[in-house]
């Protein structure tokens, strides 16, 4: 696992200060208190930057020179 450090971190509905973020591949496998992270994980140092879940737009507004505004 790794362990992701952050001033803050947005899980989705709540916002987390002092924690940490466990990713395990491509997946988020916790959010725990910063003295709470695993011991031995390899630890990423994100400074004062906010972790947030990715958000993507699939919003299409036309196409082949149409716009449907």
């Amino acid at each position: 696992p790794a362990v992701h450090g952050a001033a803050r971190i947005f899980g989705g509905h709540d916002g987390h200060d002092e924690a940490v973020l466990v990713s395990a591949g491509d997946t988020v496998a916790a959010i725990l208190p910063r003295g709470a992270a695993p011991a031995g994980a390899r630890t990423v140092d994100h400074g004062e930057a906010m972790l947030v879940p990715g958000f993507v737009d699939l919003q299409a507004n036309g196409g082949r020179g149409v716009i449907l505004n």
